[in-house]
């Protein structure tokens, strides 16, 4: 009877996730195949831990075992660096919340973000694409609420200022009239 339960718990959990963690792995790996093992192996080390442990928040478990794996695949990979990743056709799942408002193609977007620091970048992408809330987003990077607060608040001004809110961004009009 408790299997029963635990694999209907799992089923649950993972019905849930699945999708979210798996775009959170896909925009990182840019490998269909790649990211749907870091994810299969991310459920699998929950599900092991889940049978002795408690786990609070499990979204937050999820996604910070599922960075590790990647972090794990990268080092073991590292002939290649983020730039030539991000080249190599990093594509952004939806336009959302506050990065609706430049207007844009997603294609740009991920340009725009290719100008902030890789803290900046990762922490807009785990708030707006991959919609993590501040607090598992704060869980994830080991820092207080406050931190990734400002730290999404001054990308967000960066991005901003760097790109004119009302769709004229400056170094494309200037580019387009050279």
């Amino acid at each position: 009877m408790r299997a029963n339960k635990q694999n209907n718990e799992f089923e649950s959990i993972f019905s849930l996730h699945s999708d979210a963690l798996f775009r959170h792995c896909y925009l990182r790996m840019h490998d269909r195949e790649e990211a749907k093992d870091i994810v299969q192996e991310a459920f699998m080390r929950y599900w092991r831990y889940a049978q002795s442990q408690d786990v609070a928040n499990v979204k937050a478990f999820l996604f910070k075992t599922a960075n590790n794996l990647i972090i794990d695949h990268w080092r073991k990979k590292k002939s290649f660096s983020l730039d030539e990743l991000m080249d190599n056709g990093m594509e952004v799942a939806d336009e959302s919340k506050d990065l609706t408002e430049f207007s844009v193609a997603t294609s740009d977007i991920m340009v725009m973000l290719r100008t902030l620091g890789d803290k900046e970048r990762d922490t807009l992408v785990m708030r707006y694409i991959d919609d993590l809330p501040v607090k598992d987003i704060a869980e994830l990077l080991e820092e207080s609420e406050n931190a990734v607060s400002v730290r999404i608040y001054r990308a967000l001004k960066k991005l901003r200022e760097r790109f004119q809110v009302d769709g004229t961004d400056t170094e494309r009009s200037n580019s387009k009239t050279s």
